[in-house]
């Protein structure tokens, strides 16, 4: 049987668009973090079968009622950092609050840190133009539709429910040193 020790530390991302979360799932990575996403750890067995299956549609198109799909991530979260000897990951692009209780509750209260990366919407659209070189009116009619939808999920309701909120308005030598901090503090 095996020792579910693993993962010690998850740090479940969360956000609107150009908030930073994939970013900081980068950074994260780098430094021993591993990065994963959610809809793939949903989706991890069904991607097996078939690698060109969409996990986002999967995800979106389940029937699963949520207990089951964080059960399902649960698992292929565990089976990853055992297999793999992970004993750090964050779990990017949380759009439910009740999923990230959830995941928290399933992995362990003490394992897991929620983190809601806040930025106001004028700075994550100047992000947006720069990251795909646009222009403003393109840069919102690719943000705020996404946007909407993640509202429409609850994504900003996990503000309420985080246990950090990083303020990533400033630079990104700014959030580099938050996220060491938090690096420094839970994965030592």
């Amino acid at each position: 049987m095996r020792d579910y020790s693993k993962p010690r530390q998850v740090f479940i991302l969360a956000g609107l668009s150009e908030s930073g979360k994939s970013y900081a799932g980068m950074f994260f990575d780098k430094r021993g973090v591993k990065r994963l996403k959610y809809v793939k750890l949903f989706a991890r067995e069904q991607l097996k079968e078939n690698p060109e299956i969409n996990p986002y549609k999967l995800l979106e198109q389940s029937d699963l009622p949520e207990e089951e799909q964080v059960q399902r991530a649960v698992r292929s979260l565990k089976d990853i950092c055992e297999s793999e000897d992970i004993p750090y990951c964050s779990i990017e692009s949380m759009v439910k609050p009740s999923t990230a209780i959830a995941l928290k509750k399933a992995i362990g209260e003490d394992k897991v840190k929620i983190i809601y990366f806040e930025i106001d919407e004028e700075i994550r659209l100047h992000r947006q133009m720069e990251r795909e070189s646009v222009d403003y009116e393109v840069a919102k009619r690719i943000m705020l539709p996404r946007d909407q939808k993640k509202i429409i999920f609850g994504t900003t309701k996990i503000k309420e429910i985080a246990d950090i909120v990083i303020d990533n308005s400033g630079t990104k030598d700014d959030l580099n040193q938050k996220l060491l901090k938090l690096i420094d503090k839970y994965c030592r």
